[in-house]
């Protein structure tokens, strides 16, 4: 699980410190900075994905999770001599490094800079650096190439005879093979880059843009590892996870496949009564999905449902369908929903987020996702420190996160100004236009 993002320098971003829960929710209005945050998270990992080690970042095109254009396109208002650091901080199954037992949290920092003139340069890793227990290796950049330092100095013990290294490092997160014959103990500064590439690896998106349903489904038997930046692959998905078995736990009963756990939630939204996924005949490779509105209703196709139903769909399967451990980055999971469901979403995401054992970090416009979350804290039914909630703003020169207090009783005790609009204002306006208008018809 991440605990920690810091960012400088980082498209709208100047800087930001955002401690991460299970549950971590970015709001705020348009071209605020929201994106950003998830974007950078989404850019290590199709870095980790590319196949050429020798870029530092993979920014990414039209079939990439997200594209990020050119570094002078990401860089803080465009100042190719300013550099990109982040700093990210998770969670790891207790293990041994350096001698050193159960270490059970990892820091992964980087620079990146540009070298060159305008357009014409390129980016270089100036530094890369992990840190566990107090202690610290890096990989910088110096005048003669690249060379590996610790604190304490003695963690490494150089090879006798064998040169400093100077190979540039694996995109920005990995040591070259050259390390491993300049120290007598380098393996575990593989193992620190393996579990920043694992970490990565366990990253699913969704955007906001989710395809139209279909009458009919084509599965080859093709399987997906989520279900897609727009929810294209989530029938796929479904079908994959009934041909392994995968289970989820549950309290009342020992456990359920995640269709029906994809349908109990659909039920619980209030969306659909019952959910199904058949073969149009035996032997074929043609599926479709067939629902019931209410116990009564005949089975229609998902086509023939509200559309609200087909865009849920791929949110609520991608958070059971994905292993535990995974790090789900939604962008605006509401879209297209009514504000009843949009509050029992929150309940959907809590539930995942239990019983899967996922991380969540969402971006959303919904104030009434944000008060079924409140409710459930008071409740008791998620810690409030299980929830980190951000309000972003843009002051005209760099993005701003202002996190919200949110107390064990599921209070914000500060809550922004403006924060979903001035619903009050807007009430005593449209009370004022009312009044004026009734005197002047008299």
């Amino acid at each position: 699980m991440i605990t920690r993002l810091q960012i400088e320098n980082f498209k709208s971003w100047k800087q930001a410190d955002l401690p991460f829960g299970k549950i971590t929710a970015f709001f705020g209005a348009n071209s605020s900075g929201k994106t950003s945050i998830l974007q950078l998270l989404l850019l290590l990992r199709q870095t980790v994905d590319w196949p050429d080690p020798s870029i530092p970042l993979f920014l990414g095109d039209r079939e990439s999770l997200v594209d990020l254009g050119t570094f002078y396109d990401l860089i803080h208002q465009h100042n190719l001599s300013e550099t990109l650091r982040w700093r990210l901080e998770w969670q790891i199954k207790p293990r041994k490094l350096f001698g050193i037992k159960n270490v059970q949290r990892i820091e992964h920092s980087a620079e990146i800079g540009w070298e060159g003139v305008g357009q014409s340069g390129r980016m270089v890793v100036r530094a890369l650096s992990y840190r566990f227990d107090g202690r610290q290796v890096s990989y910088l950049r110096t005048e003669k190439g690249y060379d590996v330092r610790s604190e304490p100095p003695q963690l490494l013990a150089r090879s006798p005879g064998r040169p400093p290294v100077h190979r540039e490092p694996i995109n920005c997160y990995g040591f070259p093979d050259s390390v491993r014959i300049a120290f007598q103990n380098a393996e575990p500064l593989f193992e620190l880059a393996y579990e920043l590439t694992s970490l990565a690896q366990r990253i699913y998106y969704l955007g906001p843009l989710r395809e139209y349903p279909q009458r009919q489904y084509l599965w080859s038997g093709a399987e997906p590892s989520d279900v897609g930046m727009r929810g294209e692959n989530t029938i796929a998905a479904l079908l994959t996870s009934r041909r392994h078995g995968k289970k989820i736990p549950r309290k009342k009963r020992h456990s359920q496949t995640v269709e029906e756990a994809v349908a109990e939630q659909l039920k619980k939204l209030g969306v659909i009564y019952s959910f199904d996924v058949r073969t149009i005949a035996e032997g074929s490779r043609l599926y479709e999905v067939k629902v019931r509105l209410a116990p009564q209703s005949p089975e229609v196709s998902l086509v023939d449902v509200g559309f609200g139903v087909s865009q849920m769909l791929p949110v609520i399967t991608l958070c059971y369908f994905v292993p535990k451990g995974s790090v789900v980055i939604l962008e605006q999971p509401e879209i297209h929903l009514h504000p009843a469901v949009q509050m029992r979403l929150a309940d959907v995401l809590i539930d995942a987020v239990q019983r899967n054992g996922i991380q969540i970090v969402l971006e959303s416009h919904s104030e009434h996702l944000l008060t079924r979350l409140q409710r459930r804290v008071a409740e008791g039914k998620i810690s409030h420190e299980d929830v980190k909630l951000y309000f972003c703003q843009f002051d005209g020169q760099k993005s701003i996160a202002e996190p919200l207090a949110l107390d064990v009783y599921g209070q914000i005790s500060n809550w922004p100004a403006d924060f979903f609009g001035d619903l009050m204002t807007e009430a005593i306006e449209t009370q004022k236009a009312r009044i004026q208008r009734m005197k002047n018809e008299k």
